[in-house]
């Protein structure tokens, strides 16, 4: 029973004299590593991030050697949870989901290697799909499909490496949307190219 007692105390005091790390205050990157502020040392641990204005618990990070390894969760500064995914090495990895502050699914995506690759998909806040585009290695490639809040369908597109093939496009009331040339250009260009447009909520720095 005394060794019990030894064993008990000894860890409160280790867990009471143990700081808890916050990403923005004590540590800082440097050429794509974390280190501990004012060292060279690089961070291995568990880190979290503060809301500024409530001091909320607004993130979880895990890290080994510097770089973002394991699970990551974010929160709302309300508590609620808004997402989560994990990483490998530095580089995102795994299934990636969103939420909406009510709790409602906001987007989900599989990530490969830091890039999006396979299916994504994104709700309005009433539930409705909103999108479903598939990735390979961060570019959209194959059939793209956007909905209005109503349900109507908005667009179609086929991509091959990033690059619109086809589209055809509708207004909300079912109609069929003529699109210009430039502005075909230019979605091609916003939604097909970028290898993390799709997860731009959800940030690290």
């Amino acid at each position: 029973m005394k060794y019990l007692f030894i064993i008990i105390f000894s860890t409160l005091i280790i867990a009471c004299g143990s700081k808890v790390i916050n990403l923005d205050v004590d540590l800082e990157e440097k050429e794509e590593f974390i280190y501990k502020k004012g060292t060279k040392e690089k961070f291995t641990g568990t880190a979290f991030r503060y809301d500024k204005k409530t001091k909320k618990k607004i993130g979880k990070y895990q890290l080994i050697n510097g770089l973002f390894s394991g699970p990551t969760t974010y929160w709302y500064p309300s508590g609620k949870k808004k997402g989560q995914v994990s990483f490998v090495k530095g580089k995102r990895e795994g299934k990636e989901v969103q939420w909406y502050e009510d709790g409602k699914k906001k987007g989900e995506a599989d990530v490969v290697n830091g890039k999006v690759h396979g299916k994504f998909i994104r709700w309005f806040k009433n539930g409705k799909k909103h999108q479903e585009i598939y990735f390979v290695e961060g570019k959209a490639h194959g059939k793209s499909m956007q909905w209005y809040e109503n349900e109507k369908q908005e667009f179609i597109k086929t991509y091959k490496s990033g690059t619109i093939e086809s589209e055809e496009h509708w207004n909300k009331d079912g109609s069929e949307k003529k699109i210009k040339p430039k502005e075909k250009s230019d979605e091609a260009v916003k939604k097909g190219s970028g290898d993390n447009f799709i997860l731009k909520d959800m940030e690290i720095k």
